[in-house]
């Protein structure tokens, strides 16, 4: 060890003398080698933190494999915000020493030396780089006789500029599928948290994500039973997705409710794209599309992280967590693979009782959780790289997050309980799996990249006892509970694309890819109980299964064209075939082809440096489905057509103060045409079916607050305010009347959000975050149906989390509490059907993570 220090020391003085003799650094501007130009303006994908200045530039050593020579002493004081994305070392060097009075120079010798800033003018420009050099060759004595020789050192004076220089970070999405871009200059309502944010702020689900983002609601049964809607669009009925949810590159939603539960672990980035997505994501991103992308496999070196958290909640036990990253390198530049692997076990907070109130089980929600994910990158050569990955989940609960509730006050439930709606001792259960492969390849042609994806995702979520409370006016509560319901899907999908590459100097910005699936969702369903006012009946045997089919086949292509440096236009389309099907004993087999041409048309201008205006016209639609005659009245109509969305939104993105203030605002009127709407028999015998109902109206504003306050606070204000309403109805149309508005819309939702970073010693960085969230009631209408009440009106809830933790070396440790209002109220308007979906009471934790 001794002798590699020695050596270490020995390098790193030769480095400074053979830099010192002959001249090879200069102020910006000076000359430069045209070898020290080439590599300067180099560009890497870099992905280096929010961290002190010394961390960053040492990050940025890693990542580019440079050599770096800076004085402890020089950076101390300053803080760099994060960096991701793809970008020249000029250009990384600028914006971590953006503030601190340094400068970078590239040696002949390959050395990238730290120095202070020296006088611009000419007449002291000798005087001042011989005093510079001098103080670099004392520097480097000094370190050399107390440092020990650090592999990447750094050497140069203490300085003691102002923190002018700080700014917000850049935000980087691949929304438009063309690579990174600046979120600043896409022409869509996007909000993007990166892996790092979403850690800071335990988001774990999608669920959780909702209330950071504003215009996206969610509404759950439990684990992969979960309902999504963003800007008023969404919904339970039909068999589509109407908003898209993708895992890197694989579309994971199948359903209306079957959306894996994705877990926010070890994240690149997670965006959400609100309005019409049909163009490049095609049928079911109707309301918008949620991307997870997971951090890719790092050839640098072997690492990773353990954490460990545990919390309690309020009327609950204890509940812990463990989660492991491992990357590992096994070809230098070649080959790497990134395993993530966690375990939770969850106490429940919901008790179980009986019909007069008393506890049968307490905390019946219990859950025990493993995810499992292996990714893989193989760099076959300088243009062509492949990516795979493989996903294994487990999630088996005890029962379901749902609280009793009704909107007659027959019974509510503040203290979170839940029975049976049949036998009051019958258990609940939950039990849901899913399996993600995928292999992506790539193929860099210099101006354009070629991108082929291959992918398949199967789902099995098992639910015992699935209770519904039907108030009956004047009567009382009919209860109905399915036993064993059983639901499967299975979806391969294929897509190949080409696009232009986000660095090309040609004014035109495209891709054009085509798209294809097929998928099958398998459902069965056992006993069906119902208690009658009191009297216990089997109503139903266990069904047959009923298999819904899809095969479709897309063509999409998207072009930009920048007009001059302020404006730029674009437009894109997307031709889509269906050929669904449906399956069961009773009904044979039901078949149709849907088809549909969706496009888009926008337009950008930069009113100013940094102020981007944009509008845009986009439609999406959602394919269409059948009502099996078994299950519906005489006379209803066997298919339903597809449902159809056109937005126009108008939007500003600006950053001001230096880049210390940013913000987004959008304004979207949305027409909402043939959405599907239940129809009842007119012979009051229950029956129903599925048909395009008629249209609604959509409208609202939405608006995203970033302000560096400081250079080390950063507050956020995000929000919006949404109006919906339905316009016309068809005949026969009866759940609804002209006026109502659209099913599970939050009529307003905002956050509030405080990043506060300190140390609490030298070399202990600490951290403070606060997220106040709260979101405006929703209805849901079911006018007419002679047993529950026409109107159900969910309550505005409010939550607060709060995290506060510490860094030494490689050990974090944070203190978290979530939910500490203690919100009771339901998240989602399930009081029609007499329960609520109800998050976790108040909770309180420590978390302990370690790198290495």
């Amino acid at each position: 060890m001794r002798k590699r220090m020695q050596a270490g020391c020995l390098y790193l003085l030769l480095i400074s003398v053979i830099s010192f003799a002959h001249g090879a650094w200069a102020e910006p501007g000076r000359y430069q080698s045209p070898a020290a130009k080439t590599a300067m303006a180099q560009r890497y994908q870099l992905d280096i933190p929010r961290a002190s200045t010394e961390q960053a530039l040492q990050a940025l050593a890693r990542q580019t494999s440079k050599q770096l020579l800076f004085s402890h002493r020089s950076v101390d004081a300053f803080t760099s915000n994060a960096l991701k994305g793809h970008y020249s070392l000029q250009q990384a060097l600028e914006f971590i020493l953006n503030g601190t009075g340094l400068i970078a120079d590239y040696t002949d010798s390959g050395v990238i030396v730290i120095s202070p800033r020296g006088n611009n003018s000419d007449a002291n420009y000798g005087d001042k780089t011989m005093n510079s050099k001098k103080q670099l060759l004392a520097a480097t004595v000094g370190f050399l006789i107390g440092a020990g020789g650090a592999s990447q050192s750094v050497l140069a004076q203490e300085n003691s500029a102002d923190n002018q220089g700080w700014v917000l970070e850049e935000i980087v999405v691949t929304a438009t599928k063309r690579g990174d871009k600046n979120l600043m200059d896409v022409p869509i309502s996007v909000a993007a948290f990166s892996g790092e944010d979403i850690e800071n702020r335990g988001i774990q689900t999608i669920d959780d994500l909702s209330f950071a983002v504003p215009n996206l609601s969610a509404t759950s049964n439990g684990p992969g039973r979960s309902f999504y809607f963003i800007r008023g669009v969404g919904g339970s009925n039909g068999d589509s997705p109407i908003v898209g949810i993708y895992f890197d590159e694989v579309p994971v939603s199948v359903g209306v409710g079957d959306h894996p539960d994705i877990r926010a672990t070890d994240l690149e980035q997670v965006e959400v794209l609100r309005g019409p997505q049909g163009t490049l994501f095609g049928q079911g991103s109707v309301g918008g599309t949620v991307r997870f992308i997971t951090r890719d496999p790092d050839f640098n070196g072997f690492g990773g992280s353990i954490d460990l958290s545990a919390y309690k909640s309020k009327g609950s036990g204890w509940s812990e967590g463990l989660t492991g990253v491992l990357n590992i390198p096994v070809v230098d530049d070649t080959l790497a693979f990134r395993l993530v692997a966690s375990y939770e076990n969850n106490e429940g907070w919901i008790n179980q009782i009986d019909d007069d109130g008393a506890i049968i089980e307490e905390n019946f929600n219990s859950n025990e959780l493993s995810n499992l994910r292996l990714k893989g990158l193989w760099q076959a050569s300088d243009n062509l790289a492949f990516s795979s990955m493989v996903v294994k989940h487990h999630n088996k609960s005890d029962g379901v997050n749902l609280a009793l509730n009704s909107p007659d006050g027959s019974f509510s439930a503040p203290d979170r309980v839940m029975r049976s709606a049949a036998d009051p001792t019958l258990p609940f259960g939950l039990d849901d799996e899913h399996d993600i492969y995928n292999i992506t390849a790539t193929y860099d042609f210099g101006s354009m990249l070629l991108t082929a994806v291959a992918s398949e995702i199967e789902t099995s979520n098992l639910s015992k006892n699935e209770s519904i409370f039907l108030t009956v006016p004047d009567e009382g509560v009919l209860g109905i509970a399915d036993i064993d319901r059983h639901r499967e899907t299975k979806t391969s999908s294929q897509e190949v694309r080409l696009s232009s590459l986000p660095d090309n100097d040609y004014k035109i910005d495209w891709v054009l890819g085509v798209f294809m699936s097929d998928s099958e969702i398998t459902e069965k369903t056992g006993n069906s109980l119902t208690d009658i006012f009191g009297f216990f009946v089997v109503e139903d045997g266990p069904t047959l299964p009923e298999k819904i089919g899809s095969d479709s086949l897309a063509f999409f292509g998207d072009v930009s064209y920048a007009i001059d440096e302020r404006w730029t236009i674009g437009a894109g389309s997307r031709f889509f075939k269906d050929d669904r099907s449906f399956v069961s004993d009773l009904d044979g087999k039901l078949e149709e082809t849907f088809d549909k041409v969706s496009s888009k048309v926008y337009v950008s201008f930069l009113a100013a440096e940094n102020t981007n205006l944009y509008f845009s016209m986009s439609e999406g639609f959602r394919s269409g489905g059948f009502n099996p005659p078994s299950t519906t009245f005489a006379g209803a109509n066997l298919s339903y057509d597809p449902e159809e969305l056109l937005t126009y939104e108008l939007g500003l993105k600006a950053s001001w103060f230096e880049n210390r203030l940013a913000t987004n605002l959008a304004f979207y009127f949305s027409e909402y045409t043939d959405f599907l709407s239940g129809v009842l028999a007119a012979d009051d015998s229950g029956d129903s079916s599925l048909q395009n109902a008629g249209e609604a109206e959509i409208e609202g504003v939405e608006w995203d607050v970033r302000w560096l306050a400081t250079p080390y606070l950063t507050i956020g204000f995000n929000g919006n305010v949404t109006d919906t309403e339905f316009t016309s109805l068809k005949e026969g149309v009866e759940d609804k009347v002209v006026g109502d508005p659209v099913d599970n819309s939050p009529e307003y939702s905002y956050s509030l959000t405080a990043d506060y970073q300190f140390n609490w010693a030298r070399d202990m960085p600490g951290y403070a975050r606060f997220d106040y969230n709260r979101q405006g009631p929703a209805f849901l209408l079911i006018r007419n149906s002679g047993v529950i009440p026409e109107v159900g009106k969910s309550e505005a809830v409010t939550f607060l989390n709060a995290h506060v933790g510490m860094r030494w070396a490689s050990v974090d440790v944070e203190l978290f509490g979530n939910n500490l209002l203690d919100e009771d109220e339901g998240t989602a308007n399930f009081a029609v059907t007499g329960r609520d979906s109800v998050l976790r009471s108040r909770s309180f934790g420590l978390k302990v993570g370690y790198d290495f």
